[in-house]
């Protein structure tokens, strides 16, 4: 069984309305794979999505709904995945062709793109946003809305654009659907057990997976984040992989609610076990290999956590170290990533340049490894304390304010490895490379015998970062 889509457009006073009729036919040659999918007799879910999509067709695109609301705006989905949605198996069994569309974010957070599929290749325009709130795409012709741009595209085509039907948030979640995706888990394999933690998208509960496997599951509230931001953090995760990142097992999406499924990591948060637990000096350096490590590779493959802290570092048996939570990160195109929404940020972990100007980078990362190797020697106690506010935070570091040195941390390790991080100027500041190297000098230090320790600790110390500034 497949879905066929015909799609009218009317455009009238600057609104583009679009009704929709969705078919359930029946091929004349009943092949396997993708030609089957959303068989309505396979899944109860898949049903379920044809219904929806019945409710959505006779919904317009008008200026009065949000942005996010409009179903042809997918916020973030990445670039490297509109061609399978737009050129891949089953598009135009969906009835996508020359001229189907979406709306997107831009990567560098300043805008939004319109991708366009034409003579089966895809064109990306940015869309500008004039300092009088208009949208333009080329200069001679400004609209006071994105409705109204597409709007005018589909009405009046001309030789450089021709938009003809947008492709929907709700066809995207069919073509998902309809895939054999080896990362797809069902939700009946999976046995929810005791609650490990949680905050505002949801839940984290362990659970064993085919009955044999212990796993822990992020579960998210239904509308506590985009289905976008969602798909982003299990295609980081998926390419992302080393021994220092927690492993992914697979994602429920076919049901509600969406789960990601990953590793479980016995001793849970770093934060947390800090707060409960001494650790030997030979520990923490340990814990900064681990988390160091980690952070290099992102560097490597270009890129930013944006969010590193003690509270997204989990530990397993033997202390084993892996970064979590890439809800926030970001593949950099640039070596510079503007975010237009710092104040939604955790401020006390962020740079300076990222506290003024939202400017994201390895660098900053960087700076927040800082904050984290001094949570580790201050037993995970909050940073910045005494200071209440986003604006206070802000106003010490800009004047040089710093963390001060937790008893624990050596004063050599301090001046070299840590207050680096923090130099005001991100090209001043060591590379993940460069600190990973440090670390693993002073851990060789450390696990050397006491005598031989303390004999060749000044030669050990007086390498610095000279090099890197």
């Amino acid at each position: 069984m497949t879905l066929v889509q015909v799609t009218v457009v009317k455009a009238e006073y600057g609104l583009v309305q679009c009704i929709t009729r969705v078919w359930e036919v029946t091929p004349i040659c009943a092949a396997s794979g993708a030609g089957d999918f959303l068989d309505g007799g396979q899944h109860e879910e898949d049903r379920d999505l044809l219904r929806r999509l019945r409710e959505q067709a006779a919904l317009p695109i008008t200026d009065d709904r949000p942005l996010e609301q409009q179903p042809w705006y997918h916020a973030h989905v990445e670039r490297g995945d509109i061609g399978d949605l737009l050129l891949g198996e089953g598009a135009e069994r969906m009835g996508v062709g020359d001229g189907s569309f979406l709306v997107r974010s831009s990567h560098s957070g300043t805008g939004h793109v319109l991708s366009v599929r034409e003579k089966g290749e895809i064109r990306h325009l940015l869309l500008h946003r004039t300092p009088f709130g208009m949208y333009r795409w080329q200069p001679e012709m400004e609209f006071e809305s994105l409705p109204a741009l597409l709007s005018h595209y589909i009405g009046h085509p001309t030789p450089t654009l021709h938009l003809t039907t947008p492709y929907t948030k709700d066809m995207a979640r069919a073509a998902r659907a309809g895939r054999s995706d080896p990362w797809e888990i069902g939700v009946h394999s999976l046995d929810l057990r005791e609650h490990l933690g949680g905050g505002q998208f949801g839940a984290v509960r362990r659970a064993k997976w085919r009955q044999s496997t212990e796993v822990a599951v992020k579960i998210f509230h239904n509308d506590s984040v985009r289905e976008e931001e969602l798909w982003r953090e299990v295609q980081n995760m998926r390419r992302l992989r080393h021994p220092n990142l927690v492993k992914l097992y697979g994602v429920v999406s076919r049901t509600r609610p969406f789960m990601i499924v990953m590793e479980f990591m016995q001793q849970g948060p770093l934060s947390t076990y800090l707060a409960t637990n001494q650790l030997e000096s030979v520990q923490n350096v340990g814990v900064l290999v681990g988390v160091c490590g980690g952070m290099a590779y992102l560097a490597e493959q270009r890129v930013v956590h944006r969010d590193l802290a003690a509270r997204n570092v989990l530990l397993g048996r033997d202390l084993a170290v892996k970064i979590a939570d890439f809800g926030l990160s970001r593949l950099l195109k640039d070596d510079i990533y503007e975010h237009t929404t710092p104040n939604l940020l955790p401020y006390r972990w962020l740079s300076v340049e990222v506290l003024e100007r939202g400017m994201f980078s390895t660098k900053s990362d960087v700076w927040a490894f800082g904050v984290l190797a001094w949570e580790v020697f201050s037993r995970a106690s909050n940073p910045y304390q005494e200071l209440r506010t986003r604006q206070e935070v802000y106003e010490f570091v800009k004047g040089g304010g710093r963390l001060s040195r937790p008893s624990s941390c050596p004063l050599e390790a301090w001046q070299q490895l840590v207050v680096p991080c923090w130099y005001h100027q991100p090209y001043l500041r060591p590379d993940f490379p460069n600190l990973l190297d440090y670390l693993r000098q002073w851990q060789e230090a450390e696990e050397r015998p006491r005598s031989a320790r303390a004999m060749g600790r000044i030669s050990f110390f007086n390498r610095s970062f000279e090099s890197t500034k």
